[in-house]
């Protein structure tokens, strides 16, 4: 669990992780994150929310930086997702 911390909690950074069944709560940034150039991981009933108000940038619950989530794959998590990535699930 990853509970007001003061940047993103979760950031999968790597290839062909997998981050399943985590909570984060109430970070200043966003809740869990997946940086650009990250593939190939996957990332299935995770629960986050009211993360993201740091300083208004738009940060959300989850976030995938690549464009349509290159491979990666996103099932069954909760959380305010960013619009523009359908495949955020």
């Amino acid at each position: 669990m990853a509970l007001g911390n003061l940047d993103n909690r979760f950031r999968v950074s790597g290839i062909s992780n997998t981050l399943t069944r985590n909570n984060a709560n109430d970070n200043l940034d966003d809740g869990i994150e997946v940086e650009n150039g990250a593939t190939d991981n996957s990332l299935a009933r995770n629960a986050a929310s009211r993360n993201g108000s740091a300083d208004n940038d738009g940060g959300f619950d989850l976030e995938d930086d690549n464009f349509l989530c290159d491979t990666n794959t996103w099932k069954n998590n909760t959380g305010i997702r960013d619009p523009s990535q359908p495949c955020v699930q």
